[in-house]
């Protein structure tokens, strides 16, 4: 997630669109980093990305039937 995190923080657009497809993903694990990544991005920055981002990435994975996600 760190790495994810610096790469948020240089290239805020495209992790947004990587993160996007992560989140709609049938990977289990890819849609655990799209909340993951940001979350951790949240802790590590003074400069964060919309709360309605990040709200909508949470409820999109609010009901998900795997555990880790």
């Amino acid at each position: 997630c760190s790495i994810y995190a610096k790469l948020f923080e240089a290239h805020p657009v495209q992790m947004k669109k990587i993160y996007e497809k992560w989140s709609k993903s049938k990977n289990p694990w890819q849609r655990r980093m799209s909340i993951v990544g940001i979350v951790y991005y949240f802790n590590l920055r003074r400069k964060y990305p919309s709360f309605s981002y990040f709200k909508k990435m949470i409820l999109r994975q609010f009901n998900d039937s795997h555990t880790y996600v």
